[in-house]
């Protein structure tokens, strides 16, 4: 079974911090996706864009 995992959170909170706890954020979510990956379980892995015309 492939997984595509997802991980939300309110736009103004994820667009108001900076580089470094973007990046900090990510590299925890990199941990995740290489032991599903080396386990060959993770499906599609993409970053949504901000959703502007809702």
């Amino acid at each position: 079974m492939l997984y595509a995992p997802l991980w939300y959170n309110a736009a103004e909170m994820v667009f108001s911090w900076s580089k470094a706890a973007d990046d900090a954020v990510m590299a925890k979510l990199g941990v995740v996706h290489e032991r599903l990956a080396s386990q060959g379980k993770l499906g599609p892995s993409l970053r949504l864009l901000p959703n502007t015309a809702g």
